[in-house]
C-alpha cells in the first residue's frame, strides 16, 4: 500500500515513492510564458521531463514552495528531483487529476505517460523568405 498522501513514480529503472503536492511532466522547458518546472526539457530528445514536488513542511517550507513557483523556479526546491524518461507510471494513494494544457484529462490513482516519437505532424505555410 502506498502511503496516505504519496505518490510513487515508475520509470527510468528506479521506484520513488514521495510525500508530493505535485508532479509536473513536460516536454518544453516553460509553461505559460515564464513558469519553468524543467529548464532542460526538449520536445527534440524522445523524452518526459518530470519535476517531482514534495510536500513543504511546515509554514516556512510552503512560503518556499509558494516563492519559488511565483518565480517560475520550482525545481530548485531544495527536495525537488527531476528525472528524464521516456515512460513513467504514476500511481497516486487516492484518485488525482491528471492535467493537460490546463484542462483535466483523467481522474484515477494510475497514469501512465509516454513519449510517442514523431506522433504529430505540423503543417505550415511555405515561406516566400519575406
Amino acid at each position: 500500500p502506498i502511503p496516505k498522501g504519496s505518490i510513487v513514480v515508475d520509470c527510468a529503472d528506479r521506484t520513488r515513492v514521495f510525500d508530493a503536492v505535485a508532479l509536473l511532466v513536460s516536454n518544453q522547458p516553460r509553461f505559460g510564458g515564464r513558469f519553468r518546472a524543467s529548464p532542460d526539457a526538449s520536445n527534440q530528445d524522445g523524452l518526459l521531463d518530470l519535476c517531482l514536488i514534495p510536500r513543504p513542511r511546515g509554514p516556512r517550507g510552503w512560503m518556499q514552495l509558494m516563492q519559488r513557483a511565483w518565480q517560475g523556479e520550482l525545481w530548485t526546491l531544495p527536495d525537488a528531483e527531476n528525472v528524464k524518461a521516456r515512460e513513467a507510471t504514476v500511481t497516486a494513494s487516492s484518485p488525482v487529476r491528471f492535467f493537460g494544457d490546463g484542462e483535466i484529462l483523467a481522474e484515477g490513482c494510475t497514469f501512465t505517460v509516454r513519449v510517442l516519437p514523431q506522433a504529430a505532424r505540423v503543417l505550415a505555410p511555405v515561406s516566400d523568405g519575406g
